[in-house]
């Protein structure tokens, strides 16, 4: 029998046969327990045996033809199943209806189809074999599937009567509807990638625990192709669940390699990225704009991974140092620095950023330690010491250079001096002394020897 067509919500289906001169019906019991009805018709050279076909198969059948509305309007009206049952194969039809329409084009009524249906989201990606995680996809495994609805409903179907296929390698633990792949390689790739994005945001919002991978890692493939903005907001979310090998493999065969640094910072791979990074720098090392990213990078940095910052930051001090002290500088500024650190995590040795500083960029001397000393509030002594031996050399260099005399407490620079060594109590006394000429510098030289008692 052909399926049934819906008039006026009721189950009326029509059969065109010529020349009948004896009909019959017939009802018995099956080994079902179930009544199962056939029509036995005589014409002058045939006789036709007409079997019911249960209304579940004609919902498939319906799905197969491509007519989706008829079949949900005859699920609604099928009796003897429960709730559940019900809700579960509305479900499925709206799920290969909005594939159909998305392979369509209709892509702003597939979305609305994808919403109005609570669908787990590897039944979706069935249908999207390419969104898939690589361990997940490749070739297909089919399994059979028996009982109601044996016949495929799907758009471009062509798994054969009686079997369900399932099209992809994922294995959530039940059978899944047979949908055909959905092709994306058309003039309007891009507006279906685009739906598809949103259908997928849609799922994020409340998706099940083990369906975060799925949906972080389809999301990727889209933003990787059609947007950049979203595509880096994702890569620097801490919290996303993207598989991690399938991300690198593709931001690598793209050479999208700023996007990869996104992707190794939300991971904590810090060597991977600084890798990348300083490989980028050596390129155009007196470059503000390539320095200034990777400044930005080791900025952020916790400072429990202090090798690394200085390991990457010397090469910087050296070739740019007016970009490269920012480490220090402007460290805490960003909004993104160190999330999930504590305040004693995220602090750098300063006694070490003060050795690397006044080696590699002893012009930037001063304004780093005076950061670590007023700012950060350090109390290490050698700080302190190195801070004050700065403030010298310079008070040296102002002399030599015909300023203000150096004795007379003039300058910037002395006036610092003394306010460093009356209010702090973290440098050693007896050092300092020993680094101020005995020729100048008297009131500076007195408070030292007060300090010591002398």
């Amino acid at each position: 029998l052909f399926p049934y067509t819906t008039l006026f919500r009721s189950l009326v289906q029509a059969l065109p046969v010529a020349g009948v001169r004896h009909m019959s019906i017939n009802k018995e019991a099956g080994m079902d327990q179930n009544i199962h009805t056939a029509v036995v018709m005589l014409t002058d050279k045939s006789v036709y045996c007409l079997a019911t076909v249960p209304l579940l198969e004609q919902v498939d059948m319906l799905v197969s033809d491509g007519e989706f509305e008829e079949a949900l309007t005859l699920c609604g009206m099928i009796r003897g199943i429960t709730k559940e049952e019900r809700v579960r194969k509305l479900s499925d039809i709206n799920l290969q209806y909005a594939v159909h329409l998305m392979g369509h084009g209709r892509f702003e009524d597939a979305e609305r189809r994808f919403r109005s249906v609570r669908v787990r989201v590897a039944e979706v990606l069935r249908a999207v074999p390419e969104l898939l995680p690589g361990s997940l996809s490749g070739p297909a495994s089919t399994r059979q599937r028996s009982g109601s609805g044996q016949r495929t409903g799907s758009l471009n179907a062509s798994s054969s009567a009686g079997a369900r296929t399932r099209t992809t390698g994922i294995d959530d633990g039940e059978e899944g509807l047979s949908l055909a792949p959905l092709s994306l390689q058309h003039a309007r790739r891009r507006d279906a990638l685009a739906a598809l994005g949103r259908v997928f945001e849609g799922f994020r919002d409340r998706a099940l625990e083990d369906e975060h991978m799925l949906i972080d890692t389809a999301l990727f493939k889209i933003y990787l192709e059609i947007d950049e903005v979203k595509l880096r907001l994702l890569l620097g979310d801490v919290n996303n669940a993207i598989v991690f090998e399938d991300a690198e493999r593709a931001l690598l065969k793209e050479d999208r390699q700023r996007d990869l640094v996104y992707l190794y910072k939300s991971r904590g791979e810090h060597d991977k990225a600084l890798v990348l990074l300083h490989r980028l720098f050596l390129r155009k090392p007196s470059d503000s704009d390539t320095a200034g990213v990777l400044v930005e990078y080791l900025r952020d940095m916790p400072g429990s991974s202090w090798s690394l910052i200085q390991q990457y930051t010397r090469p910087v001090l050296k070739a740019n140092p007016e970009e490269g002290v920012r480490v220090f500088l402007e460290r805490g500024s960003s909004s993104s620095s160190t999330a999930g650190t504590s305040a004693t995590d995220d602090e750098l040795p300063a006694d070490k950023v003060a050795q690397l500083v006044r080696e590699a960029a002893p012009a930037y001397a001063i304004a780093v330690l005076e950061h670590l000393v007023t700012k950060c509030g350090t109390k290490d002594p050698s700080v302190h010491n190195g801070l004050i031996e700065e403030y010298l050399k310079q008070i040296y260099k102002e002399r030599s250079q015909g300023g203000a005399d150096a004795s007379s407490g003039s300058t910037p620079t002395q006036r610092k001096l003394m306010a460093l060594l009356e209010n702090s109590h973290s440098y050693e006394p007896e050092k300092v002394l020993a680094k101020v000429p005995s020729n100048m510098l008297f009131d500076e030289r007195a408070l030292l020897l007060k300090r010591l008692g002398r």
